[in-house]
């Protein structure tokens, strides 16, 4: 029941309440109110004015809203009650949201004071979240995302601590840099400003102007050109660029700047900046932190919340699975009179079947059978090809006739899919067609295309606007579906896409409702911030030039209406949000950052990281792997049983060729061997090698020889290396005539092709060229074929220039960039990247070419929409095209953008008509070309914006902030970016997992690699005992070490250094003119002295050897130099020798390392780290790779890209000019930070007016193939398999049973045995073992249960019974001792033995013996001399137990069952004497006042007290004689005298 059980049935109100709450309309009710509510509030705008019919109707509809939900609060708290009883209104989570937001509602209206905060307002817009408990499935995916938000909050301490340390880094480093920049003639600066001290002000300073791109020097010169005249100067503003927020002026400002270099959303802006404007070393310090950040901590998100997506799935899926078996036991039921139906009804079905089919012979049947044939299908599929290819053909400008041909051979087709179909139904009949799957896909396109042709037919010549017929004509895209019947891979694609919709419909709708509320919030809090008060128009501004000069457009990024709002925030789900912040915030304040922190953080790192999750999750899920059984025929099982099958029969894996490169010493001896000691006689040519060297020949022998030389690999690896630097210096930029390229040359041209052509000749004379034994012969291997291509390009180079027919060949000299590849096949761990990644690209290529079929839809339909709108003139004031021509008059050019902006992008002085340079949708290249840059997420808003401003064809565009185009873009980012791009990470992470379960191994880590990552565990899982120092004996000492060993110290110690950080984050620019900054350094000082303090004290009563044996210790005797010398440096040496101050700085910077500290003891922090450690072999091979792949293609950019023209993006600092520069430019397209700009800027051409051919600066067309493949090689494939590796490890590590122990419980007992075991022989004594199970925390131990099991001696006899159960033994030479490795197997099998889990204690044992450096089966004789005279030394001390146990020879599993029957017994002898003190005082009571009988016969009964039947009734009863005799004898043994206890 629903209300408590006190509820009576006489109340009639609260009845009442409860039949009206249960109600079936009730939550129907409620939920479109609040969804009229929603509309209500999104009709609503800031700027709407006051005493219009509108407001007055959104003033009664809110009020009516407000009252409507006052109800239903009143009536639930009625009918449940308000807090106290069990199902009490405050008591369900979805009713406290509904609480909260009525009562912020009412607070306005009842207090008067707070009407004018509109911070309580805003709080309408949490009422759509009253909506989710009342959608199907949706309590359920809440549940999910709230679940996992405690492991995500785990994730985002960790990236909150790496930002702090950061960002104290970044302020310590780089306050105050950004400050200076070109000022125009006239600036004044502001007087008393901060200034650089130092060397840092320096005169290669490059900063931003305040509103452009153009940097500029410090040079007066250099800053007047950039000034536009002279009088121009760099000078100290105020604000930093982007409204302040580019800036390490603070910690707070450092973390926004580091949260957007994690994102990826202009983060190389900062980053170039302060290169010029301190060092070009900066950059490490940023690619460092993206590369930490970004790469890998940033995906820990994604790793929680699939793991905890999954957990999810996985308890729904038993749920189903439990309710399936309880239909099918139900349905066996009913089974016989089932078959018994079926038996009476079957020969009269056969019959009918017989005569149906002898009819039907025939014509019909024959077609039907023709029509189902392979052959049909086939030329179908040819059709469908054939129709996505016209559709594909149109262009802009495309003459009459052109078109026309098109469209009749698309009706043609059209005409061929009826035939197919009234065929079809001929054959099959209405109902066999229209029962298959297939028949209705086509069937239902068939028909709406012939709808299309009858109604263009009839309206042909009306001349009625038919433009819904382009609609109807789109669809037949849809046509492209039918491929699925031939091509399997689109088919599993597409039926994932399928699979996953229930949970992805559910997620969408989760994302619109987030999306709703946070614009509702928006417009409440940023409503009608851009107003001429803030430097924007509010009038329209034509092409960007508002009425009034001197204010800005409008940004696209507003909230003053709901439609804007809520493709503003879209585009911050997206993680676009740097764009939308900077204006905000230059309007509202710092304030508004939080808000799109806020959004970004749910909207990317939550939500699409859970739709990433469904996606993971649906591929890990396919069950249609098909497999062969034994007969032949073909079965399908699961994902694991397949898995599972494949490891039967494949127990080994080795990638294409390795058997004949990465073994070919191993090769080439058994060759030897063969050759050396066989006499077989060789067949010709198979045995002979170039059809001449037969394997006894002495050249081959020779060549044999070499090739097995353990100096043979080094030299040519050196020589690779070697030859990939002269490619790094090699460079167009060089003086042909200079000794530098002149000695590059002559190696490229006569050393290296010579030098590695020896090496292929060598080794195909070893092994035979093309015939010899499959792993032998050298083009065996495709690593072989790999060099001897590279080899020959290098010979065809050398040819070019002398043979000058042969200069067409020359441009194979690009092919040297792939020299580097020859590093691959030597490096065990590229090598299996390799070979796991070509045992994926059959998959890999199956998600490619759905990705380019979705392309190729989408681009279609966009040529439909867009074909010839998204255009402009040069000239912003002419707008049409037709108007569009060169003219003697003055013509004013729009300057063209890095892939944004309207359309134009020419800055010369021809007036013409153009496309944005990012493309358009034109043509089908061009508009494949913009489809996947949105797809990659860079600037995508930007051209959604030009689709809906876009007019008419020839047409410029014209701002639409409303226009219904949006949804084409949105669509598109749902399915292109969230879900087809992720796909790459799907069948990634499923191909490696199935690699991984396929060997039994890792798809990323060399075997040798894995054993370091088990050995890694084994270490962190149990390191062995930790050595504790020995208790000083002087008391001085001992009170020391009893100090620094004590818990309250630590604590003092952790707060010290928290507080410490806290002190180091307030630093800030311009504090030095403030009297903080001599509090803050000398509180700097105070906790430098408290550090020194702490060492000093530790090093006393540890003693040095005891300290320095600490890690954590030497971790803080380094700090502690680091400040000392710091503090000498910048106090006394500074006077005397000139130090760097920013060597002052660095020194001072590596306090905040001391936070590393804190790790100690946040156990999910630990765990994290540790993903990280696992994580590293496998992500060092990735990165070797990766590293690989950015030199080889910044090699080639050099070569074609080395004199484009600086522009917007190419400039000074980014650029192909260096291999250096080339690799960061590169760096910075594998985070997707506007690549595409890079990538139009790389083909600048002459019509642009930015370069000239005379002058070698315009780019090429190669530009496109280059970035794009670079895109797919590093970001889709590389960086994806960051994801799988961070995915495995984080599972493995994550995935333990808390009530099983786990490594984090091994290393809690290894500290707890090191307090017993201060020596660290891995021995302590039996009479210790229970204290010992006392200082361990649960599972291993019972640390921590005392309240949980009824206090201190309650949980002491709980010790020794659970030591009793263990086995253990006392070795020969350890009488009284226990052994660390027995103790520890023992607590684990205890632990798993409870659970009802098995495991394989001995082999656990093995592991942890290794971590043991003797056997304590076999003692060392001084030990055992040790232990017996400590044994001697303590043998009056010894216990009672201890010496009953000598005594009588008892087993440790006896003495501790002994002990604890002890415990019960003495505590009822305690029991015992405190009631018979009470009889005996009763007794003399009684007698001293008459009472002859005090307790004898029914009388004296009646007469008890009620307080002393009590206390009768508390007396345990008598003793059995067993317990008797045995109290007794430890009365006896143990010295006590139990005569009181006679009673």
């Amino acid at each position: 029941m629903l209300f408590d059980s006190g509820v009576d049935a006489a109340l009639k109100p609260r009845r009442a309440a409860i039949f009206f709450v249960e109600a079936p309309f009730f939550d129907s009710v409620i939920l479109f109110v609040i969804l009229m509510n929603c509309v209500t509030m999104a009709w609503e705008s800031p700027l709407d004015p006051s005493g219009t019919w509108k407001a007055a109707l959104l003033d009664v509809c809110e009020w009516f809203f407000l009252g409507v939900f006052t109800v239903e609060l009143l009536a639930k708290v009625v009918a449940y009650g308000f807090f106290f009883n069990k199902h009490a209104y405050l008591r369900d989570p979805w009713c406290q949201i509904d609480f909260v937001v009525v009562v912020l509602a009412w607070i306005p209206i009842l207090v008067h004071s707070f009407a004018q905060y509109s911070v309580l307002r805003a709080f309408r817009a949490l009422r759509p979240l009253r909506a989710l408990k009342r959608l199907p499935g949706m309590p359920a995916l809440v549940h999910s995302i709230i679940s996992s938000l405690p492991r995500v909050a785990n994730v985002g301490a960790l990236c909150g601590f790496i930002f702090l340390v950061f960002a104290v880094v970044g302020v310590e480093i780089f306050k105050g840099m950004l400050h200076y920049r070109c000022a125009q003639p006239g600036f004044v600066e502001l007087a008393g400003h901060p200034i650089l001290g130092g060397e840092l002000v320096i005169d290669r300073r490059q900063l931003q102007l305040v509103a452009g791109s153009t940097a500029a020097y410090a040079d007066e010169d250099t800053c007047a050109v950039a000034a536009g005249g002279p009088g121009g100067r760099c000078a100290y503003f105020q604000r930093t660029p982007n409204e302040g927020l580019m800036s390490f002026d603070n910690v707070g400002l450092a973390f926004v700047t580091l949260l957007q270099c994690v994102t990826f959303d202009d983060w190389t802006e900062v980053m170039y900046s302060l290169m010029v404007a301190l060092s070009p070393y900066v950059v490490l310090y940023f690619v460092a932190f993206v590369a930490l950040g970004g790469f890998f901590v940033i995906n820990l998100f994604l790793a929680v919340v699939f793991e905890e997506h999954s957990a999810q799935q996985a308890e729904l899926e038993a749920e189903q699975y439990a309710q399936r078996l309880l239909t099918e036991q139900l349905a066996e039921v009913h089974s016989d009179e089932a078959d018994a139906a079926q038996a009476l009804l079957l020969p009269s079905a056969t019959s009918s079947d017989a005569i149906v089919t002898d009819e039907e012979k025939g014509a019909a049947a024959m077609l039907a059978e023709i029509m189902s044939s392979d052959g049909s299908g086939l030329v179908a599929t040819v059709l469908v090809v054939i129709n996505l290819v016209l559709m594909t053909m149109p262009y802009e400008g495309m003459s009459a006739e052109y078109a026309s041909r098109l469209d009749d051979l698309s009706t043609t087709i059209t005409w061929i899919f009826i035939g197919e179909m009234a065929l079809k139904l001929y054959g099959l009949g209405c109902e066999g067609y229209w029962r298959d799957g297939w028949n209705r896909l086509d069937g239902t396109i068939v028909s709406i295309s012939f709808f299309e042709m009858v109604l263009s037919a009839l309206f042909a010549d009306s001349g009625m606007n038919l433009s819904f017929l382009r609609i109807l004509r789109m669809l037949r895209v849809a046509r492209m579906l039918r491929l699925m019947r031939s091509w399997k891979g689109l088919y599993k694609i597409v039926s994932t896409f399928v699979k996953s919709i229930p949970a992805m419909a559910n997620l969408f709708l989760l994302m619109l409702l987030f999306m709703f509320i946070f614009a509702l919030l928006a417009m409440q809090l940023f409503g009608g911030m851009y107003n001429p008060q803030t430097g924007y128009s509010t009038e329209p501004c034509l092409q960007g030039r508002c009425p009034d000069p001197r204010l800005m457009e409008e940004p696209r990024y507003h909230f003053d209406y709901f439609v804007p709002a809520l493709s503003s925030v879209f585009v911050l789900f997206t993680g676009e949000w740097v764009d939308a912040m900077v204006p905000a915030v230059g309007a509202v304040g710092l304030p508004a950052v939080f808000f799109f922190i806020f959004v970004v953080v749910i909207g990317r790192y939550l939500l699409i990281n859970l739709l990433i999750a469904i996606v993971l999750s649906s591929f890990a899920d396919d069950s249609d792997t098909p497999v062969f059984i034994e007969d032949g025929t073909v079965g399908e099982l699961s994902a694991g049983t397949a898995r599972a099958a494949g490891s039967r029969a494949t127990t080994t894996r080795t990638a294409p060729g390795d058997d004949a490169q990465h073994d070919a010493r191993a090769d080439a001896v058994a060759l030897l061997e063969e050759t050396s000691y066989s006499w077989t006689n060789y067949t010709w040519p198979q045995d002979y090698s170039f059809l001449c060297f037969s394997p006894r020949n002495p050249v081959r022998q020779a060549c044999l020889m070499l090739v097995t030389s353990p100096l043979y690999d080094t030299v040519i690896i050196i020589a690779i290396l070697i030859s990939s630097v002269c490619l790094a210096l090699d460079s167009p930029r060089l003086d042909p005539e200079g000794p530098l390229a002149v000695g590059l040359h002559t190696l490229d041209m006569y050393f290296w092709p010579w030098l590695f052509g020896a090496e292929l000749l060598i080794k195909a004379i070893s092994f035979g060229f093309v015939y010899g034994e499959q792993p032998r012969a050298y083009l065996r291997s495709p690593w072989n074929q790999l060099d001897a291509v590279i080899v020959l390009a290098s010979f065809l180079a050398i040819a070019t220039e002398q043979f000058p027919a042969l200069a067409p060949l020359a441009n194979l000299r690009v092919l040297r960039v792939l020299r580097p590849l020859r590093l691959v096949s030597r490096s065990a761990g590229m090598r299996l990247i390799i070979s796991s990644l070509a045992q994926a690209l059959p998959a890999v290529a199956n998600v490619a070419g759905v990705m380019l079929a979705l392309m190729a839809v989408f681009a279609v339909l966009g040529m439909q929409l867009y074909m010839g709108k998204l255009g402009a003139c040069t000239d912003p004031s002419i707008l049409t095209k037709a108007e569009c021509v060169p003219a003697d008059s003055l013509r004013r050019v729009l300057k063209g953008g890095s892939g944004g902006g309207g359309g134009g992008g020419g800055s010369d002085d021809v007036v013409r008509w153009e496309n944005p340079r990012v493309g358009s949708f034109d043509d089908i290249g061009s508009a494949m070309l913009v489809l996947y840059v949105m797809s990659t997420g860079d600037s995508w808003e930007q051209d959604m914006y030009r689709m809906m401003d876009a007019t008419q064809p020839g047409v410029a565009s014209v701002r639409n902030d409303y226009s219904l185009s949006s949804i084409y873009s949105i669509v598109w980012m749902f399915i292109g970016s969230f879900f087809a791009m992720n796909l790459f990470v799907g069948v990634i992470v499923d191909d490696f997992n199935r690699i991984k379960a396929e060997t039994d191994g890792s798809a990323t880590m060399t075997p040798e690699q894995l054993q370091w990552v088990n050995t890694m565990k084994a270490l962190v899982d149990n390191p062995g005992p930790e050595r504790v120092s020995p208790v000083p004996k002087s008391c001085f000492r001992r009170a020391i070490f009893n100090l620094v060993t004590s818990a309250p110290f630590d604590a003092f110690i952790m707060a010290v250094i928290i507080a410490n950080v806290a002190l180091m984050s307030c630093d800030f620019w311009g504090m030095e003119q403030t009297a903080f900054e001599h509090e803050y350094n000398s509180a700097m000082d105070y906790f430098a002295y408290i550090f020194y303090a702490e060492a000093v004290l530790k090093i006393s009563g540890l003693g040095l050897a005891g300290y320095w044996a600490d890690r954590w210790s030497r971790f803080d005797f380094f700090l502690v130099c680091t400040s000392l010398f710091d503090q000498i440096a910048s106090e006394v040496l500074a006077g005397v020798l000139p130090i760097p101050p920013m060597l002052l700085r660095t020194l001072r910077v590596l306090r905040i390392v001391r936070i590393l500290r804190l790790l100690r003891s946040f156990k999910e922090l630990r765990s994290l780290l540790v993903t990280m450690i696992y994580s590293f072999p496998s992500l060092l091979n990735v990165s070797c790779l990766l590293t690989l792949v950015v030199f080889m293609y910044a090699v080639l950019g050099v070569d074609l890209f080395c004199f484009v023209a600086h522009q917007d993006l190419i400039d000074a600092g980014r650029n192909f000019e260096t291999l250096g520069n080339a690799a960061l430019l590169l760096f910075q397209c594998l985070t997707g930070d506007a690549w595409s700009g890079l990538m139009v800027e790389a083909m600048v051409s002459e019509e642009l007016g930015l370069c000239t051919e005379a002058a070698g600066d315009c780019g090429i067309w190669l530009a496109i193939p280059y970035f794009i493949s670079f895109q797919m090689i590093g970001s889709f494939v590389l960086l994806n398999l960051v994801v799988a590796v961070i995915l495995e490890n984080f599972t493995n590590v994550n995935g333990a049973n808390p009530d099983l122990v786990t490594a984090l419980d091994l290393d809690r007992f290894r500290e707890a045995w090191g307090r017993f075991d201060p020596d660290a022989d891995f021995y302590i004594r039996v009479e210790e073992l229970p204290q010992l199970v006392l200082a361990v925390t649960p599972p291993m131990g019972l640390a921590g249960r005392e309240e949980a099991l009824g206090g201190t001696k309650a949980v002491l006899l709980a010790a020794r019974k659970l030591c009793a159960k263990l086995d253990l033994q006392q070795y020969n030479g350890h009488l009284g001792e226990v052994a660390y490795i027995d103790v520890l197997n023992a607590l684990v099998k205890h632990n798993f033995t409870s659970k009802s889990v098995n495991i394989d204690t001995d082999t656990f044992r093995a592991r942890v013996q290794n971590l043991v450096p003797f056997d304590p089966r076999s003692p060392p004789p001084e030990k055992v001399h040790a232990a017996f005279q400590r044994q001697k030394s303590q043998s009056l001390e010894l216990s009672a137990p201890d010496r009953l146990a000598r005594e009588y020879n008892l087993s440790l599993q006896q003495r501790f069952a002994f002990e604890a029957m002890r415990d019960h017994l003495l505590v009822w002898i305690g029991r015992s004497r405190a009631r018979a003190a009470l009889v005996q005082a009763e007794l003399a009571k009684r007698k001293g006042a008459g009472a002859h009988k005090p307790f004898g016969g029914v009388k004296g009964a009646a007469r008890k007290r009620p307080a002393e039947q009590d206390q009768q009734q508390t007396l345990p009863p008598p003793l059995p004689p067993q317990q008797a005799r045995a109290i007794a004898y430890l009365e006896e043994r143990f010295g006590k005298t139990p005569r009181e206890v006679k009673t």
